[in-house]
């Protein structure tokens, strides 16, 4: 699943700025590309049919894919689908159809289904209770932008990206909490001229809470490979790819992962805490003086003090006055100190307060890229060997992500550069 929480980006009604990517692919969505895990395609194969859960019938013209790759099938008219030349490793295979509820089911290649029985439910037509008025008039005229610069993004890719199919978002506004909610029963053809990539995107939810300021959206994208038989525009694609790679998201989690950030471009700034030294040199300044006049107490500055000159006696005062441990940025050389080894081959990502992540790729006409990554809870991230992390909801980036991390520029898992 890919999921984004937005705050503070250009909007209609106020700034935004801060993001939470929730690229929601979780404990079993671990896909192992064959240059990253060294691995051959294998001959690997998911197989099964899908069915109405009420009825036992089977369900044609169903979407079945794996998320955030291009491998997905079409189920016939007996529900059966069939999804081949896999790579070994953990993923979601998503299914969906118009009028039923998305089914995910986590599979992995230690154990592929092949004769997989999967359900899907009706879909509730109802939204939350919080949202009672009927579908917005004229929705896409009055949230369309909104949508847009939050879904695809405001960046140079965004102007060659284009959905097919506007009428499947539907757009409900609420008065009472100020908050505007997008639908969409189908998925939403997007095709990204600049990536040369066709996205079937199945929006699960999309929510503007104005008076929070936060723009939250969610769910599966399936990558097909658009084709072109002029090599200029295929060219144009590579290259595209490989610039919206760069200094992504994506691109920094491969990096720590190896620990090479240094060398892909990146530099990590930790801010953590520390002895305030200087305090400490303060304080052992009064000290020795007090042992050479005990009738003077730590905060009395004599003028006749031998050590403590009349002309530092307000520096003095003020150093006295600062906490004991100070807040400082150090430039990482690894992240050895922030990063633990998982049985399952993945690593968990652990840091206090924030990091600083500065990236550069070394051209004279670059502009380096800052952004800020923040933890919500005291929790720590699993990242995989092909970038994906859990879970995407403790982490919160700002700055240049907040705005570069859009589908505009959204690369599948599977992406080499």
């Amino acid at each position: 699943m890919r999921a984004l929480f937005t705050k503070n980006v250009a909007l209609t009604k106020c700034s935004w700025r801060f993001v939470i990517h929730f690229f929601r692919v979780a404990a079993f969505n671990m896909l192992f590309v064959s240059s990253l895990c060294a691995q051959k395609t294998l001959d690997l194969f998911v197989r099964g049919k899908v069915i109405d859960e009420s009825t036992g019938k089977p369900i044609g013209g169903c979407s079945v894919y794996l998320s955030n790759t291009s491998k997905g099938d079409v189920t016939n008219d007996q529900g059966a689908f069939y999804i081949k030349n896999l790579q070994a490793g953990k993923y979601e295979l998503v299914i969906s159809a118009i009028g039923y509820g998305t089914n995910v089911i986590g599979i992995s290649s230690a154990d592929y289904p092949h004769d997989l029985i999967a359900k899907l439910q009706i879909h509730e037509t109802e939204l939350s209770e919080v949202i009672v008025q009927p579908t917005s008039v004229n929705g896409w005229n009055r949230w369309g932008r909104i949508f847009l610069e939050n879904f695809i993004g405001t960046t140079g890719n965004s102007d060659q990206c284009r959905i097919r199919n506007k009428d499947v978002v539907k757009f409900w506004f609420s008065e009472k909490n100020n908050k505007l909610t997008a639908r969409a029963d189908e998925p939403i053809i997007l095709d990204n001229d600049a990536l040369g990539y066709t996205l079937k995107f199945k929006l699960e939810e999309f929510t503007s809470d104005f008076d929070a300021e936060l723009v939250f959206y969610l769910g599966y994208p399936f990558f097909q490979e658009m084709e072109s038989d002029n090599q200029k525009t295929r060219a144009k694609w590579a290259a595209n790819r490989k610039s919206a790679y760069n200094g992504s998201v994506l691109h920094f989690m491969r990096s720590i992962y190896r620990d090479l950030f240094k060398e892909n471009g990146f530099r990590i700034v930790a801010f953590e805490k520390g002895l305030n030294i200087e305090k400490q040199r303060v304080k052992d300044l009064v000290r020795s003086q007090l042992l050479r006049s005990p009738q003077q107490n730590e905060h009395s500055f004599a003028s006749d003090s031998i050590l403590l000159l009349k002309a530092n006696k307000e520096y003095y005062r003020r150093i006295l006055k600062q906490p004991d441990s100070l807040s400082r940025y150090v430039s990482l050389e690894s992240v050895d100190s922030l990063m633990i080894d998982n049985e399952d081959n993945s690593k968990s990502l652990y840091f206090e307060s924030k990091l600083e992540v500065i990236y550069n790729d070394r051209s004279p006409r670059f502009k380096q890229q800052q952004s800020e990554i923040y933890l919500m809870t005291p929790e720590p991230i699993q990242i995989q060997e092909n970038g994906s992390y859990f879970s995407p909801r403790e982490m919160i980036v700002s700055d240049h992500w907040a705005v570069y991390e859009k589908v505009a520029n959204l690369l599948p898992f599977d992406y080499i550069p």
